[in-house]
């Protein structure tokens, strides 16, 4: 096995090298016209652009993601060699200077294949109003770009705990500029897409989510770039088995949608730091849901409790600040110019229970003590930045699940997963 991984990285670092001269090549074809009085023109500068002098701009993005996936021990459940994790087409851009507007649409297999969809009126720097379909404003892990993670999978947490895209309306803006402080509160139709039960229909009735992030020490030298932020939703549930369900790395269920009915409240703390060549992040989500007259007698049930955390650091080896971003690379001899490349480490957990330990614990989905189940991982990963186009990673990723009866493999808790991906962004 380590020798067919071996030839899918070689074989996929040469793709790679071959698409930065491509790239690199049509960027010097396509420069922006020098005439000051054609008013209409194509730029293609980090993005393929057309503008209409100050009024109107449009981007077009393209996104693809190749993945290469090998799991040890193999489960019937886990996924083919080869996946094409994304393959998303879109536009965004500018209207009359306050008016800014994004959609996408992933063509690639998925669950919701319209992405964002939205308007955002800016006329005025601290009170902006968004409306469409865009992420809710929870957790830090999540409302990051997938062509910006540090990693190849999202954190547990916010992969299973954190609401994602929704339709709603938004009002946001920065508050004391001086410290970066940023708000947002939003209304949303439902409560996110990863929130949908097991036929992938939204639950949860109207949302009202509130996010604040800021940099409390804008002036230290040191920790100019320390953010700091918290977050909450807290919406209806309906009566059903829409619990929020836990899965594994390899998409197995560990732990099924539960009869639920009442409020459902999040919350979540984060940090973010990036001092020069490295990186510190850490999150932590806590998800409460009531569980109104779901017993066999109708009675009311403990609330089902799920929360979890991650710590993740990084290290660009190649001596470029992390908080100026990656894409563009630094010449550096070891390398030749072949961009930036980074280490990174990532430790979790998330667990799901219930508010009460009294009594025998069961697996029922109506149980009155709920027998818990938690997922620990542990990533360990290589980034390899080309360009600004062209990106290389590679996990290795460390599984323990604690109840090994619901593990996809009953009684075997530890997997482990090599995972190897190919960006190209647009």
């Amino acid at each position: 096995m380590t020798r067919h991984l071996c030839r899918l990285a070689v074989l996929a670092l040469a793709s790679l090298r071959l698409l930065a001269q491509d790239t690199d090549h049509e960027v010097k074809e396509d420069k922006p016209p020098k005439s000051k009085d054609q008013r209409i023109r194509f730029v293609w500068k980090k993005h393929p652009s057309l503008r209409f002098g100050d009024t109107f701009r449009m981007d077009f993005r393209f996104r693809s993601q190749m993945d290469w996936t090998e799991h040890d021990p193999n489960v019937d459940e886990t996924p083919k060699l080869f996946e094409l994790g994304r393959l998303r087409v879109g536009i965004e851009g500018t209207a009359l200077r306050f008016l800014e507007y994004e959609a996408s649409y992933e063509l690639a297999e998925t669950d919701f294949h319209w992405k964002d969809l939205y308007g955002n009126f800016r006329k005025w720097r601290r009170f902006q109003v968004r409306a469409g379909r865009f992420r809710i404003p929870f957790s830090m892990d999540q409302l990051t770009g997938p062509t910006n993670l540090d990693f190849i999978e999202r954190s547990r947490i916010a992969d299973r705990l954190a609401p994602n895209r929704d339709a709603g309306v938004l009002l946001h803006g920065s508050i004391l500029a001086e410290r970066s402080f940023k708000y947002q509160i939003g209304y949303f139709r439902h409560d996110g897409d990863n929130a949908a039960d097991r036929f992938n229909v939204r639950t949860g009735k109207r949302v009202i989510a509130g996010r604040l992030t800021g940099r409390p020490f804008p002036s230290a030298p040191l920790f100019d770039s320390l953010t700091i932020g918290g977050a909450f939703t807290a919406g209806d549930v309906p009566e059903g088995l829409y619990g929020l369900r836990l899965r594994s790395v390899l998409a197995s269920t560990l732990f099924p949608h539960y009869f639920v009915n009442g409020r459902r409240l999040r919350t979540g703390a984060e940090a973010s730091w990036m001092p020069g060549p490295f990186s510190l992040k850490a999150e932590f989500i806590a998800v409460r849901e009531q569980r109104k007259g779901q017993g066999l007698a109708g009675d009311d049930l403990p609330d089902l409790i799920e929360r979890g955390w991650y710590a993740s650091g990084a290290w660009v080896v190649t001596g470029q600040k992390k908080a100026l971003g990656l894409d563009n690379g630094k010449h550096v001899p070891i390398l030749r110019g072949w961009g930036a490349l980074e280490l990174a480490v990532r430790g979790e957990q998330i667990r799901f229970a219930s508010d009460t330990h009294a009594g025998r614990p069961s697996r029922s989905t109506r149980a009155f003590n709920v027998l818990p189940q938690s997922d620990r991982v542990a990533t360990f990963g290589v980034n390899w930045y080309m360009n600004q186009w062209a990106k290389f990673q590679v996990n290795f990723i460390r599984e323990q699940i604690e109840d090994a009866f619901r593990a996809p493999i009953q009684g075997q808790g530890l997997y482990w997963t090599y995972k190897f991906r190919l960006q190209v962004s647009l």
